[in-house]
């Protein structure tokens, strides 16, 4: 047993030793590797952060077709109509699903001139307070795609690469326990950033309200068409009551700005950057090298310890 301590002492002792011998390796080329990543992330542009705090407007809690299939289903039997279960998503679900959709961001990008900041930029300049852009990619004079690129992409920038470039730039986020939406755009230029987050939350909410207004005005053509069917008096009078419910709510619909989601907390043009973090870039790289290094003369220690021992 005290030889087998013994040995093992030994060991760890020829290995400290071997490390040593190496020590240059050891310190130099982590030290190496951290300044070639130091230089490299100055190459990288800085991203700034806006974000925008949401929360669910009073009502949203169901559909408009399933507030109206509750509403009939009281009634259903008199009728002699069936509207089935009500169930359905609710709107916050919609309207999440709906914003990171492809329809919903290819218009959003047509209609706020995404494309040449998204796919053309290099960087933000502070001092200037511009976005440069890379003649390289897109020639400003001509206002034309110059850039070079290789199958699939296209010259001129497809929707789809424009899509899925912004939902790199893009983060939305909601706490299942409040309801809270948190929605983010990560971008080179910070006063786009804030832009970009609060014509989001616009857009959507209007497109809501739109949807909103087109489902509640079938709704009362679907009502005043089961009107002429029936005969029923009282069936009758419930229908126009229910006509007169969806008019109200086509009122609403029309008239509320904040129709799905409240802004509890307005994106504001960030004043510092939120990435690259470059000084934790450094410590990391070099941290990591560095135990490479250590690992690989271990392994060599190794080989080299197991050679003595198989020519003894």
């Amino acid at each position: 047993m005290t030889n087998r301590t013994q040995e093992s002492e030994t060991s760890i002792t020829a290995l400290l030793h071997y490390l040593w011998t190496k020590k240059l390796y050891v310190i130099l080329l982590p030290l190496a590797f951290g300044i070639c990543t130091a230089f490299w992330s100055l190459t990288l542009p800085n991203l700034y952060k806006s974000t925008a705090l949401l929360t669910p407007a009073d009502g949203m809690s169901e559909s408009g077709l399933q507030g109206l299939t509750g509403q009939l289903g009281g009634v259903a039997s008199l009728a002699g109509l069936s509207f089935g279960a009500a169930g359905g998503q609710s709107k916050i679900d919609v309207a999440l699903a709906i914003l990171e959709s492809r329809q919903f961001l290819f218009d959003f990008i047509d209609r706020h001139e995404l494309a040449v900041p998204l796919l053309a930029s290099k960087e933000w300049e502070p001092e200037a307070k511009t976005l440069e852009i890379d003649p390289d990619v897109y020639d400003i004079e001509s206002q034309k795609w110059v850039r070079k690129v290789g199958f699939p992409r296209r010259q001129v920038p497809s929707k789809m690469e424009l899509y899925e470039t912004f939902l790199g730039v893009l983060d939305v986020e909601q706490d299942t326990t409040t309801g809270i939406v948190t929605l983010s755009v990560v971008f080179k230029d910070p006063h786009l950033a804030q832009h970009w987050a609060s014509k989001l939350v616009d857009d959507l909410n209007d497109k809501m309200r739109r949807r909103e207004v087109d489902k509640t005005r079938k709704n009362i053509a679907y009502l005043k068409a089961q009107v002429e069917k029936t005969e029923n008096v009282e069936v009758k009078q419930v229908f126009y009551d229910l006509i007169q419910e969806q008019y109200k709510n086509l009122m609403l619909a029309e008239v509320r700005e904040d129709f799905v989601f409240d802004v509890i907390d307005k994106a504001i043009v960030p004043e510092m950057k939120d990435s690259p973090k470059r000084a934790l870039m450094v410590v990391v790289a070099t941290f990591i090298m560095g135990f490479l290094v250590v690992v690989v003369f271990l392994i060599m220690f190794l080989l080299k310890d197991e050679s003595k021992y198989e020519q003894s």
